[in-house]
């Protein structure tokens, strides 16, 4: 998930949602979904617009959640590291939700900087730290470091840029954007200048699972990889749009990046030859969210049609989840990534082997196997047969 949106760009996409000729059946526009974001356990997603704050079982595809935010906008979630909690904006307050009972545990005070308007929130991938980014006019920027438990502010940071905001997984580094940058905040020195690794916009980031590559978004199509360390562009490669992207997904294996484009495209390339893999047609999603072993994207389904036969529909099609990649490569290395080598599974070397693969994976037990990596292997295997 990528996990964190635009706010600024949430009207620039419904000016541009109004100019399309709809010639489909569109979803209401009350269940306009705008953020989306996929739980670390892989277990549930979560979808948040216009007056809606929902979560879904990704399993059985039921909606277990509907928080009660009345008609706000939300402009932002994302998740706690153990799926239980859900920290939301809206009414300009951080709002924090325990899931399994439905309880607001904390809100924020909305003015806790005058005039200041809260725009992005970032939840650490340890879950003790949350972030919130503030702005007042057009140079105050904020950020607020949270204690994720005790809910109080640490720290506030002053960045160049505060609109959008992404912490690394070592708690370290501080990524920021708004029209400028991308700008990497060192937390540890927080005085000293940020690292600035281009001077052009950036549109959507995220950050590697160690936290020593960054990829960019960037406008006119350009991605870059980059590495911190160095300061240095590992891959960079165009989709060959002059369209800025409005968010941004990097897999797990960091093979693969979901984008959505301009035109509201959901775009999924693969980061080393820049070859694209899978595509929907434009005016599709606002957002796109890998699930946290890679196996499938989910993103905000601006109609109730499907992208593709294999694609799921979840919540009357506010929701789509699409296997981008079905192939045998793509389901040995989910198969790498998280499961246990005593579990001796072997990889699947051809199709032939595929139905005796799905009947060992369904046999695992929740102590053998993460239920959402299974989920994944599975929904690969199924997309796979499907093809043939």
């Amino acid at each position: 998930m990528n996990r964190f949106m635009r706010p600024i760009l949430t009207l620039v996409l419904l000016i541009l949602l109004t100019s399309v000729t709809l010639t489909q059946t569109a979803v209401e526009s009350s269940s306009y979904a705008t953020h989306i974001t996929w739980s670390p356990d892989g277990l549930f997603i979560g979808v948040s617009g216009y007056g809606l704050m929902q979560v879904f079982d990704v399993i059985n595809g039921d909606r277990i959640v509907d928080l009660p935010i009345g008609e706000n906008q939300t402009l932002g979630h994302d998740w706690s590291a153990d799926s239980k909690r859900l920290a939301v904006i809206y009414q300009n307050a951080l709002h924090i939700w325990d899931l399994p009972t439905q309880t607001l545990l904390f809100k924020s005070d909305p003015n806790i900087r005058v005039s200041s308007i809260l725009q992005a929130v970032d939840w650490s991938m340890d879950g003790t730290l949350l972030m919130t980014a503030h702005s007042s006019g057009s140079l105050s920027r904020l950020v607020f470091i949270w204690d994720a438990n005790t809910y109080e502010i640490l720290q506030v940071i002053s960045p160049l840029s505060a609109t959008h905001i992404k912490l690394d997984p070592t708690n370290r580094y501080l990524a920021t954007y708004n029209l400028v940058g991308p700008y990497v905040y060192d937390l540890t020195t927080p005085h000293m200048p940020p690292i600035e690794l281009e001077g052009r916009p950036a549109n959507a980031f995220d950050w590697s699972q160690d936290g020593s590559r960054l990829i960019v978004g960037h406008g006119n199509g350009l991605v870059v990889v980059w590495d911190l360390q160095n300061q240095s562009q590992i891959t960079t490669f165009s989709t060959g749009s002059n369209e800025d992207f409005t968010d941004l997904s990097w897999s797990s294996d960091h093979l693969q990046v979901a984008l959505v484009t301009g035109n509201l495209s959901v775009n999924v390339w693969n980061v080393q030859n820049g070859e694209l893999v899978y595509k929907t047609e434009p005016s599709t999603s606002f957002g796109v969210d890998f699930s946290p072993y890679g196996g499938q994207i989910a993103f905000s389904n601006l109609y109730s049609t499907m992208s593709n036969s294999n694609a799921r529909l979840l919540s009357d099609g506010l929701i789509q989840i699409v296997v981008p990649d079905p192939s045998i490569e793509r389901l040995n290395a989910i198969a790498e990534s998280c499961l246990a080598p005593e579990i001796g599974v072997a990889s699947v070397s051809d199709e032939t082997r595929l139905s005796e693969f799905v009947t060992t994976i369904e046999a695992l037990s929740d102590d053998q196997i993460p239920p959402g990596c299974k989920a994944d292997l599975l929904a690969v295997a199924e997309a796979i047969q499907a093809i043939e």
